[in-house]
């Protein structure tokens, strides 16, 4: 069975001047058999692929919540509601908004359906403005084994989770909550890790949510290696370490480079990951692989990359 490799929408729709069917049909003319349908569809481009799915111009291999956006959502919304929030207004809009798009996924025969999950409410203000200090008055290479910011970072880290542990409950209640619907449509959800300090799950705890959700078997890891490299850069993180403690709940890849100032989702072999390393947790037979790319990328850049990443499987 060959891999499940998709080119994400996000490269294409600042790019191309044209309909939704034009989007698609230049995903297959670049060479991919899939594509992931980014969270800045818009509900009237429905029939465009429906329409391209009829003609078998292209597969879906996952969605990015919420697709498609809400009438009233303008651009880009993936963090339009959170589910690990204690609102019961904003938890009602989170559940609705995402059965409806994982209607629309079972529609169009995706397998995942990937969420962010939104960040901490009450956040560390005092710890965050100290730590950011330290980003804004040294290189990243001066973090290192630096004593006044390992001072602040580990009661950061400590703190915030233990914070994200109450939100990760509430989480845990939204997922319940669609878990029915979900189940019956035979679609994952894939968490995806983010690229902000405050939002979660939390890099250095996400195996905490992945016990609490153990139970729920659509729950699954979604890791991105652009915003997982941002952090290493920070010293929050590490690509490598945290691949292999989620590797066992591992769903789907956003697969990016990022460069040594922290400038992700740009084409593979112009930054500094090294995927041959991080290809060790590739499972060609059980994940999907997305190239979610900039706007910037061009198509011989994105050419390039599926072809590095076609190696590397």
């Amino acid at each position: 069975m060959k891999p499940i490799i998709s080119l994400s929408t996000s490269n294409l729709m600042r790019r191309i001047d044209g309909s939704m069917s034009d989007i698609l049909h230049k995903v297959a003319e670049l060479g991919f058999e899939y594509v992931e349908l980014g969270h800045s569809i818009p509900i009237h481009a429905r029939d465009d692929i429906f329409n391209c799915l009829e003609k078998n111009i292209i597969k879906i291999s996952s969605c990015h919540n919420f697709c498609p956006l809400p009438p009233f959502a303008k651009g880009p919304s993936p963090n339009l509601f959170s589910p690990s929030t204690s609102s019961a207004i904003e938890s009602s809009s989170w559940i609705m908004h995402t059965k409806n798009s994982i209607n629309f996924a079972n529609a169009v025969n995706a397998k995942a359906l990937v969420c962010h999950c939104g960040s901490l409410t009450h956040f560390f203000k005092a710890l965050d403005t100290e730590i950011l200090k330290f980003y804004e008055s040294h290189t990243t290479e001066d973090l290192v084994d630096n004593l006044p910011f390992e001072l602040v970072k580990k009661p950061f880290l400590k703190k915030s989770a233990k914070k994200a542990l109450k939100q990760y409950s509430y989480l845990k209640k939204n997922l319940e909550k669609i878990s029915e619907l979900i189940t019956e449509k035979n679609i994952k959800i894939g968490i995806e890790n983010r690229e902000g300090v405050s939002e979660i799950p939390l890099d250095w705890n996400m195996e905490e949510l992945l016990k609490m959700t153990s139970d729920l078997d659509f729950v699954y890891a979604w890791l991105d290696t652009g915003h997982i490299m941002r952090k290493k850069l920070m010293h929050l993180s590490n690509i490598e370490e945290y691949a292999e403690k989620i590797s066992s709940r591992l769903l789907g890849w956003h697969i990016q480079d990022c460069d040594a100032n922290g400038r992700d989702h740009i084409a593979l072999g112009k930054g500094i990951i090294d995927f041959k390393k991080l290809s060790k947790y590739f499972d060609a037979k059980k994940h999907i692989f997305v190239l979610e790319l900039n706007h910037h990328v061009k198509d011989e850049e994105v050419k390039d990359s599926l072809k590095r990443l076609q190696d590397l499987l």
